[in-house]
């Protein structure tokens, strides 16, 4: 279903649903009534509206009071609750929430070490304290964009994790979901004395639809307003179904997490927008403060694009003569959230702002795919995303994006059908790895479980792992989700692809050509976060793939061209497009030659990590806190299955070097 299509269900579902809850819940206006009372979480604007008038007047002590007392808000009756809660929240969570995860990872330049991240916990309430004294102008703005946006992707994300609690527990009734954090969230978005469609209103609502007027996308209504009150429907009405929540409705969690991501990727379009107007205003006080709202949760995006425009942005002063080169940096960041050129829109007809849509900007590094395959490139996000969520303990939400997924949309062949997102764990358990054989079966055969990524993925997640630090958890959740799972899926597509060339040539009727499984075998060797390459110098190393890994050691192998970069990447890309030249002439037997040639290289750079991993290694203690450890566990069971279908006691052997301990991958009970 489109945008479009959710928005006329959302309506409908209201006009039936609102009758239901008008006595129990908040109406917002603009057809939104919550289903239960939230309208605490609406009283905060009202807080921010008196904030504005005590800076017009200019009246720091004043504003200031009100944002650390509090005057319209009560979360416990007769007690005020001040703006300030917004931070203190998330800081001091129980649950630590991803958004805020990230945001922390960034600051901390994608350091996953607890001492750096412990130094920007507060992060958000120094900053909006700092500016009551030393810019009062952006004070408001300052608590919209860092106190109330992170808020609430908190509350959203904390309502998924209580749903996944309940869902676990013998006694549901032992976690309180109220509104799921889906109610919670909306009243806190639209916020008390909200007029529809317009910026008459004091939170992130109006302050949306203000940018959203600039950029000439909200006509009448911003549409990232309109988008999140269709998933706050979707989301409200999955909570509504019978037993939501419980084991007899496990289905409940992964709507609500879908709906979750969603609705965060879109709160995003409005922190962009708010920064590329500060950078063509040139106003360097609100450019510092949007950088510091959106600059961090790119750490979890493309890693040289983060630390340029964390250099830009945050480290030194600003410089404007390079806001082209940044808002072209910007621009390649969209996909990281499921975003458009479109949906960010355009700033009085400024020609900097028209950059290629998603749809159209199809080339993964120096390869091309067709236009009929889904987004796997965008798995490797899922990879990055999941090590980092494990290095910092936030082992909950990792196990609901290795369950779920959070970046990779799955086709929908009507506007019916759910939206969902492709998981790791579905690429792990799925029958079609069978497509993968011999290697597939080699692995199997190897530790005696089909299922061996998927169950020691689980296991580490769980708590049930042999390594001694998160860091090292992170490594070897990352590390088999690449290797072991999604190595499979590209040798099982280029399988496909062999086998459906072959039965195409042999049947009349059929058609000869299609390349989407060859498309999608390039998508998961090259990953979505490598630079350019053909026609531009190349970031090396950002990938999770094997394209990335191949650059990586390329310096430590001597195996670099001129260009910088490995050499195996240029016998990549050639085989790559070869094989896609094969196959639009229907040529399968050469087609079947250049798959299989490309499947051996694709071990080269993993041998290559074996050899690095090990090197380092080889004297440390199985109880080491080295990542040098687990690396070379993960990339030699990748190599030795394969070793052992040959000779086996060759594979035991470099299984004992690549290995401190006898602990197996896998841990048998």
């Amino acid at each position: 279903m489109t945008w479009q299509g959710r928005t006329v269900f959302a309506l409908l579902y209201s006009t039936v649903f609102v009758s239901l809850v008008a006595s129990q819940g908040t109406n917002l206006g603009g057809g939104i009534t919550t289903r239960i009372a939230v309208g605490e979480y609406a009283d905060l604007s009202l807080d921010l509206r008196d904030i504005r008038a005590f800076v017009d007047a200019n009246n720091m002590n004043s504003a200031l009071g009100m944002y650390l007392q509090g005057s319209h808000a009560e979360f416990v009756a007769g007690q005020r609750t001040p703006l300030k809660i917004t931070t203190d929240a998330v800081s001091s969570a129980e649950r630590t929430t991803p958004w805020y995860l990230f945001h922390l990872y960034g600051l901390a330049s994608l350091s996953t070490d607890p001492m750096e991240l412990e130094q920007h916990k507060s992060y958000a309430g120094n900053y909006i304290q700092k500016v009551f004294t030393t810019n009062l102008e952006v004070a408001e703005s300052a608590i919209l964009a860092l106190g109330l946006w992170m808020y609430a992707t908190h509350l959203l994300f904390d309502g998924v994790a209580i749903c996944e609690m309940r869902t676990r527990a013998d006694n549901p009734a032992l976690f309180n979901l109220a509104g799921g954090g889906m109610d919670e969230f909306i009243a806190l978005w639209i916020g008390s004395d909200q007029t529809v469609a317009t910026a008459n209103g004091h939170g992130l609502y109006a302050w949306a639809h203000t940018i959203g007027e600039r950029f000439g996308t909200a006509s009448p209504e911003a549409v990232v307003n309109v988008r999140l009150k269709a998933l706050y429907q979707e989301g409200s009405g999955t909570l509504t179904v019978s037993r939501a929540c419980t084991s007899a409705n496990q289905n409940s969690v992964a709507l609500l997490h879908t709906t979750a991501v969603q609705m965060t990727n879109l709160m995003v379009i409005p922190l962009y927008q708010w920064l590329i107007y500060s950078l063509i205003e040139q106003d360097a006080a609100a450019v510092k403060l949007y950088a510091t709202a959106l600059i961090p949760q790119l750490s979890k995006c493309r890693p040289s694009t983060f630390k340029r425009l964390k250099s830009s942005l945050l480290n030194d002063s600003i410089n404007f003569d390079k806001t082209n080169a940044t808002i072209r940096d910007l621009q390649s960041s969209y996909y990281c959230f499921d975003i458009t050129c479109e949906d960010i829109g355009i700033f009085n007809g400024d020609n900097r702002l028209q950059c290629i849509r998603k749809d159209e900007d199809r080339r993964i590094a120096g390869f091309l795919p067709s236009k009929s395959t889904e987004p796997l490139h965008r798995m490797d996000l899922d990879v990055k995303q999941l090590k980092m969520l494990t290095a910092v303990q936030g082992t909950l939400f990792a196990q609901l994006l290795y369950s779920h997924g959070s970046n990779v949309p799955k086709a929908r062949h009507s506007e019916n059908d759910p939206f969902t997102y492709h998981s790791l764990s579905e690429l792990a358990t799925t029958t079609a790895r069978q497509d993968a054989d011999p290697i597939f079966s080699d692995y199997t055969s190897y530790h005696g479980d089909k299922d061996y990524a998927h169950k020691y993925i689980t296991s580490v997640l769980s708590g049930l792992s042999k390594w001694t630090t998160p860091q090292q958890n992170g490594e070897a959740v990352g590390l088999t989700s690449a290797y072991h799972i999604l190595f499979v899926t590209a040798v099982g597509r280029m399988n496909a692809a062999i086998k459906s060339c072959h039965g195409a040539a042999a049947d009349p009727n059929a058609t000869v050509g299609e390349t989407y499984q060859w498309d999608e075998a390039a998508m998961l060797i090259i990953g979505s976060m490598e630079g350019p390459i053909l026609g531009g110098s190349p970031d090396l190393g950002d990938g999770e793939f094997t394209y990335g890994l191949a650059n990586r050691h390329a310096f430590q192998f001597n195996t670099r061209n001129d260009l910088g970069y490995s050499k195996v990447i240029s016998d990549i890309e050639n085989l790559l497009f070869a094989g896609k030249g094969e196959l639009d002439a229907g040529d399968c037997d050469n087609f079947e030659r250049t798959a299989n040639k490309l499947q051996k290289i694709l071990f080269v750079p993993v041998i290559q990590s074996s050899i690095a991993s090990a090197s380092e290694s080889h004297s440390l203690s199985p109880s080491s806190t080295s990542l040098s450890l687990t690396r070379g566990e993960i990339f030699s069971m990748s190599v030795i299955p394969i070793i052992h279908t040959e000779d086996p006691l060759i594979a035991e052997l470099l299984m004992r070097l690549a290995k401190p301990s006898k602990t197996q991958l896998v841990c048998r009970v």
